[in-house]
């Protein structure tokens, strides 16, 4: 089981051209995918689209939509904003139900054009067909898009066992009168932690230089507000705009280096 990080999201701050846009829910909204809570909303329910210009060719290595309430979706990418025959193309893409946190989304890995080179493309075009959304609706909602090549995790010396958790939005609370209430705040929304084990080789030495590109990755994931994590080739479902939630040390001590990547979901 392979994970992805996307840290750094092509999308943020660009330009996005939507076919239509709600008031008070812009198609900017898109582009903001860590304030989930709004999206961007359609004015009808016949084929929308929205083109984003990245303002120059970017490597897609992964897209992750998330807070869909639709079920078929396509998208593609072009070195202009001309969509007759656009390099790129999904086909058509069934959004999917995170089982973790019960919101829709769709996460994936835009294949090579040449066997192992990551595609770099300016523009990218998602499209809705005309369909029935599936909270009944007037209008089709997405909450946000992130775009880009996902990092280069070390490829050996580190062992990574994944621990997910679904964090209840529901707290029980005792009244003056002593009756117990539900109280309910927003979504119950995943908590992600991996811990991640420095393996010693035959002489009992760490591979440190796989300990070291381990820490830089979380020097980048500390300076991010957000990103995303998923695994797009096998769990298209499973994919999660997050935050950094505790801070990475990696104590060295023989015979273990074992540190905990933590990572909160953003909702």
């Amino acid at each position: 089981m392979a994970f992805a990080l996307v840290v750094d999201n092509a999308a943020v701050g660009r330009t996005i051209t939507p076919s239509t846009q709600a008031n008070n829910y812009p198609a900017s909204n898109l582009l903001r995918p860590f304030e989930p809570t709004m999206p961007w909303r359609t004015t009808a329910t016949t084929e929308q689209t929205a083109v984003i210009d990245l303002g120059s060719a970017f490597a897609l290595g992964r897209i992750i939509l998330l807070g869909l309430n639709y079920a078929t979706l396509t998208l593609q990418a072009n070195a202009t904003d001309s969509w007759g025959a656009p390099t790129y193309t999904s086909g058509t893409l069934t959004a999917e139900r995170n089982l973790w946190t019960q919101r829709t989304q769709r996460c994936i890995w835009v294949a090579p054009l040449v066997a192992g080179v990551t595609p770099s493309l300016r523009y990218v075009r998602l499209v809705i067909a005309a369909q029935t959304p599936t909270d009944g609706a007037t209008y089709f909602s997405s909450s946000g898009i992130i775009l880009g090549a996902a990092v280069a995790l070390p490829s050996g010396g580190i062992r990574i066992d994944p621990v997910h958790e679904t964090l209840s939005n529901k707290r029980e609370a005792r009244t003056p009168s002593g009756r117990v209430q539900s109280q309910v705040f927003g979504e119950p929304y995943a908590l992600l932690r991996y811990r991640r084990q420095a393996l010693t080789s035959v002489s009992g030495a760490f591979d440190l230089t796989a300990i070291e590109a381990w820490k830089e990755i979380d020097r980048r994931l500390e300076e991010n507000v957000g990103f995303g994590t998923g695994w797009c080739s096998d769990k298209p479902w499973e994919a999660f705009i997050v935050r950094l939630a505790n801070t990475p040390r990696w104590p060295l001590s023989y015979p273990n280096a074992i540190d905990d990547l933590v990572l909160e979901e953003m909702r």
